[in-house]
């Protein structure tokens, strides 16, 4: 029986660890259906609503292979993977003290409870997705299709048959805590940073300048956390367990591991189209006919909001692609009160 210093601890026993993944499941059903829902509530009153979720959409089905019947199950989609993201975010920073060397009882203590954080988001998650696939009827079916299945069985297969094994078995590897943080922290800030872009407006100067510079850092991110340090790391864990001789678990952990870098691969060559494809892209031109309809929308908006006549530089900043419409009726605004 775990007691509660047990349990606080998350000591390397294997009770307490079954005990702790089933509180981490429910929890994290908790957190993460509530915050999901907060989510979707604020991102639907947004300006960039469209824009962001047309974005996703183009993601999962040309990146992913996943594809929904509608915008709906897109958007519901979409705003629970940013509550998801949270959940890596938490769980890997409880990792990241062990993980940058710091070794001591509480550093192990929190990576032990940021590996079950995974752990217990993704029991949950296999628990709702196979009641929804058996008893919800065409509405759960329609929000699992076999894309995302895919993907999911995959990603969920590597912690759900090592986290446990090497929290008893290794229960202060500063390696293994580090594939967490990897996994968890580190996706975490891809995944902000990818969804921050998808809210940009490209059409204008500032915003194509800042996506540039967020699909920069999302590929950095992706390419040392999932590819290069990825395979190191991962490489001298399966060595030090190899020689000390569980075979079982390095067998395990092997084959988990190369299905996992089939997830890293399309990760990695997303981004890697996302920085390609924005990197070559270049502002507009003042005389272009976006630039001249821009200029138009401005005027009108002008004229009709705050009674401007002329075209002033606020204008011209829109029209030209470096203020978006957003910035510039409230700049306008405020020439209006100085005049």
């Amino acid at each position: 029986m775990s007691t509660t210093q047990d349990l606080l601890l998350a000591s390397p026993d294997l009770d307490t660890q079954l005990v702790l993944g089933l509180l981490q499941a429910v929890a994290w059903w908790v957190i993460t259906r509530t915050l999901g829902a907060l989510i979707a509530q604020s991102f639907s009153t947004k300006p960039w609503r469209d824009r962001w979720l047309a974005l996703c959409k183009s993601t999962n089905e040309r990146s992913y292979g996943v594809f929904f019947d509608d915008d709906v199950e897109h958007f519901h989609m979409a705003t629970n993977m940013l509550a998801v993201g949270f959940q890596h975010a938490v769980g890997g920073a409880l990792c990241l003290p062990s993980a940058l060397g710091f070794a001591s009882p509480l550093a192990f203590a929190l990576a032990r409870h940021g590996a079950l954080c995974e752990v217990g988001w993704e029991l949950q998650d296999v628990a709702v997705r196979l009641t929804q696939l058996l008893f919800g009827g065409k509405v759960g079916r329609a929000r699992n299709p076999a894309g995302l299945l895919l993907i999911l069985g995959i990603h969920h297969a590597m912690a759900l048959s090592l986290v446990i094994p090497v929290n008893v078995f290794y229960p202060q590897h500063r390696g293994i805590h580090e594939m967490v943080f990897l996994l968890q922290g580190a996706a975490a800030v891809a995944m902000f940073a990818q969804n921050y872009g998808y809210t940009l407006d490209i059409q204008t100067r500032r915003g194509l300048r800042a996506m540039k510079a967020n699909v920069l850092v999302v590929w950095a991110v992706i390419l040392w956390s999932r590819v290069l340090r990825f395979a190191w790391v991962f490489s001298v864990i399966l060595r030090e367990i190899v020689e000390d001789g569980n075979l079982a678990l390095s067998a395990v952990g092997a084959a988990v591991v190369l299905a996992m870098s089939y997830v890293n691969y399309i990760f990695f060559a997303d981004a890697t189209k996302k920085m390609l494809k924005f990197g070559r892209m270049r502002p507009p031109s003042p005389d272009s006919p976006d630039a001249k309809r821009r200029l138009s929308e401005a005027a009108a908006l002008a004229q009709g909001a705050f009674g401007a006549t002329r075209t002033s530089a606020t204008l011209q900043r829109w029209a030209s692609g470096e203020e978006d419409p957003a910035a510039a009726a409230q700049r306008l605004g405020e020439e209006k009160k100085e005049r």
